[in-house]
């Protein structure tokens, strides 16, 4: 029953990591679902429009690759026996919560440096 339930929830967040990285794509930093991919800094830095055109399609693939990460390390989470740490899934939520931080890092840096260069 456990399995049943984690499956639904992490689809149900993947869903809406996917829905928030189209959102961003689409320009609307007003969406409540990007707050799943970005923090809240970084959608500031955004919605003023001083990132060049090929600063954000590098964010845009650094928000792709977070939201692909995540995706690999739930389902490493619902199949651990894949890998061989059936008693570790402790472990991979915190894996899962330091790679949104160095993806945050990533993603903020990338913004600073390409405001910095633009302006």
């Amino acid at each position: 029953m456990f399995f049943y339930i984690m499956v639904v929830v992490f689809g149900i967040v993947l869903l809406c990591m996917l829905i928030g990285y189209i959102q961003l794509l689409r320009y609307n930093f007003e969406s409540s679902l990007l707050h799943l991919i970005l923090n809240k800094r970084n959608i500031e830095l955004l919605s003023k429009n001083e990132v060049s055109a090929e600063g954000f399609n590098k964010i845009t693939l650094f928000v792709m690759m977070e939201v692909a990460v995540v995706g690999m390390l739930f389902a490493l989470f619902l199949f651990p026996e894949i890998v061989g740490l059936s008693d570790g899934r402790h472990l991979l939520v915190f894996v899962i919560a330091a790679v949104r931080y160095c993806f945050d890092y990533l993603i903020t840096k990338g913004i600073k440096k390409d405001t910095a260069i633009k302006a």
